[in-house]
């Protein structure tokens, strides 16, 4: 989370007024098109202050020097420093993103992606929170296989004014695109990929659904693909649930940029098809070659030349509630507003999640930084539990952060950035960056689709797959320190009692899953809250 803090305060200080355009950015991208304003002239394809010296040309364009310097930093900070699971050294690899900001990050699983059906899992989403124009979106894609780290970074002129088509092209997003791409940049270390800026002949096939490699159907499809090859100019794609392709081309060149496939859902049980530059053998674009699971790290970042907003949260939501207060320490409470008060039912299907307190709509896209849990339980005969987890904001939509429904479009499964932890049942701590949430209201398996490290592929853990079906999970974990921080299960429509608990379970599954013991607690009580943003 480091290296995302260090791009989004210097997005913020870049951008000193949101009102003003992005032409306006020193050392932003220019050309005949996107001019810069007065004060500024393009040089060298960015926008400096009148007067300035060619000293950003020299960094921006260095080719060696660029290049150079961000693969030997971001190698040496995630192996030394493990910023892991990983927060790539966006950074670091790509020189001039200033008043750029992250739109998506996304830890792509090795297999179980359902994402027509639930949505991608991203564990960073800014697209609620974005209103300022875009006209350029950039993908970053690192991959580590066997000790090797490639990165491909592709930034075009924006090929659509939807945040939410800018990200994985599912049928609900209704992002189907398949045209070439103007004025674009690439940066990679990798071999098979030519990396320029200003390029022209770069080409995208964004969809949802199955595709074939016959071009000729597509009057999009460049006619110089191979009709016998999945590739750059692919055919019999539409907007329908399926396969899912998401890919960058170097039609030009021949060559694959960067692909992601296979994470519709139509075979969820197989690895996705993940791949920079041309697949060596099979076919080109990576489609069949079931690849994630070779890669230790798959990271998928999407940026924008915008800044989300940030406006206040409402007055009329509450501080922090007494009950919280007695037991948690007001140097990690301070600044939280609460959003979500629900006392668990014994057993529930949730369509509508009835909380005693809802306070989402009083709470704007944006105007929070961090996210907090406080579950409270106590059985007839027993003491109090209660624990208290809060971690850096992975949405702005604070619709998204109670129990996860169908119809809130929650659904997470990544690794959290620097965690606080207060109980009198688990370990406590502050900056933990061990933790990991599966928030879904789907069924889940046994398998260790993300992969979490020490989790195991036979029981339910910290590491699962989710499936179709309407169980419904919600839980945060400390796969390192081998507990469950909390879990609540069983909520989502298919009848019975709910699974519930703080810690790991004593028997059974680790994570609660088929406990069905909601009914053994005399108080339960769970409570979401956010942090305003400074």
């Amino acid at each position: 989370m480091r290296t995302l803090a260090l791009l989004l305060v210097l997005v913020a200080a870049t951008l000193a007024s949101t009102a003003c355009p992005r032409e306006s950015l020193e050392r932003h991208r220019c050309n005949d098109v996107h001019t810069c304003l007065e004060g500024f002239q393009c040089i060298a394809g960015r926008c400096l202050l009148d007067g300035a010296e060619g000293e950003g040309e020299g960094e921006g364009e260095g080719e060696g020097e660029g290049e150079g310097e961000g693969e030997g930093e971001g190698e040496g900070e995630g192996e030394g420093e493990g910023e892991g699971e990983g927060e790539p050294p966006l950074a670091d690899d790509v020189p001039g993103l200033e008043g750029y900001s992250v739109l998506y990050r996304t830890q792509v699983p090795t297999s179980g992606a359902r994402f027509n059906a639930t949505g991608a899992p991203y564990s960073f989403d800014a697209s609620a929170a974005i209103s300022a124009p875009i006209t350029r979106v950039g993908y970053f894609l690192e991959l580590v296989e066997g000790g090797t780290r490639s990165f491909a970074y592709v930034e075009v002129d924006a090929f659509s004014a939807s945040p939410s088509q800018l990200g994985f092209p599912t049928a609900s997003s209704g992002a189907f695109f398949q045209q070439g791409l103007a004025d674009g940049r690439v940066v990679t270390n990798h071999p098979g990929v030519t990396a320029g800026d200003g390029r022209a002949g770069l080409g995208v096939e964004f969809w949802p659904s199955n595709y074939a490699p016959d071009n000729d159907d597509r009057s999009a499809s460049p006619a110089s693909a191979d009709d016998a090859r999945f590739d750059f100019g692919d055919g019999a794609c539409d907007g329908s649930s399926g396969h899912g392709s998401m890919q960058i081309h170097d039609v030009d060149g021949g060559r694959t940029i960067f692909a992601i496939n296979d994470w519709g859902g139509n075979s969820a049980g197989n690895p996705l098809e993940i791949g920079i530059g041309n697949q060596a053998s099979g076919e080109p674009d990576w489609t069949f070659s079931n690849s994630a699971g070779r890669y230790s790290a798959r990271t998928l970042v999407v940026v924008v030349d915008a800044l989300p907003d940030t406006p206040p949260i409402g007055a009329a939501v509450d501080g922090v509630p007494a009950n919280i207060s007695a037991h948690v320490a007001a140097t990690l409470t301070a600044g939280y507003r609460l959003v979500y008060d629900l006392s668990i039912p014994n057993s529930a299907s949730y369509g509508t999640v009835p909380y005693d307190v809802d306070d989402a709509a009083l709470v704007p896209p944006g105007s929070f930084d961090r996210i907090a849990w406080y579950l409270e339980l106590q059985r007839a005969a027993g003491p109090l539990e209660y624990l208290w987890v809060s971690t850096d904001a992975f949405t702005m939509d604070a619709t998204r952060i109670g129990v996860p429904t169908t119809a809130s479009g929650g659904f997470f499964q990544h690794a959290l950035g620097p965690s606080d932890v207060a109980s009198n049942v688990v370990d406590e701590g502050t900056d933990v960056d061990t933790l990991n949430i599966e928030f879904w209201p789907t069924n889940y398996g046994q398998g260790n689709s993300l992969p979490v490290a020490g989790a195991s592929d036979a029981a339910f853990d910290a590491g699962d797959t989710p499936s179709a079906g309407t169980y419904g999970g919600m839980q945060v974990h400390d796969a390192a320190g081998g507990q469950t921080l909390f879990a609540y299960n069983r909520w989502g429509g298919g009848g019975g009692t709910s699974d519930l608990g703080i810690g790991r379970q004593p028997t059974g599954n680790p994570d609660w899953t088929f406990a069905e013991n909601a009914d053994q607690y005399t108080v339960k009580r769970l409570q979401v809250l956010v942090r305003e943003r400074p």
